[in-house]
């Protein structure tokens, strides 16, 4: 008998000591309407069209970050993406087919600052509240030459 109890009393050790199941990562709605907003944030000549596009995709707190420096929030980005749109008048940004999971987003850019001039592209990574709205975009350029 005290063979039988040795092997029970291990199993019971090892399933004491076993880790803790892991909990549901939160499911979000699928975002492609809110990356629809972010394009038209990016691509509207109308500052109003671009204010109401954003406040649409994202939370007023979200975050903006890419290789020159972060933005906090909505109210701060609106006037960025004016700049931008005065700067580059003829700009275009398009976006890819996103990839989306666990509350979080990919999805290829491509950005053209004028007709004829060579595009410059990246990645954006996405993190999505639970109703699949921006809180955070940290976006990456690609480097110069590729692709």
């Amino acid at each position: 008998m005290a063979r039988v109890a040795v092997p029970v009393a291990l199993l019971l050790l090892g399933c004491a000591s076993a880790p803790a199941p892991v909990p549901p990562h939160p499911e979000c709605p699928d975002a492609l309407g809110a990356l629809n907003d972010f394009f038209v944030a990016w691509n509207d000549s109308d500052a109003g069209a671009r204010t109401g596009a954003l406040d649409r995709c994202c939370v007023a707190a979200a975050r903006f970050v890419d290789p020159t420096g972060s933005t906090e929030g909505t109210a701060a980005l609106a006037p960025s993406i004016t700049a931008f749109r005065v700067r580059y008048p003829q700009a275009t940004v398009e976006f890819g087919t996103p990839e989306q999971h666990h509350c979080a987003m990919r999805v290829r850019w491509t950005t053209v600052l004028e007709p004829g001039a060579r595009p410059l592209r990246g990645v954006d990574f996405v993190d999505l509240d639970p109703q699949g709205r921006f809180t955070r975009v940290v976006s990456f350029d690609d480097p110069p030459g590729s692709r």
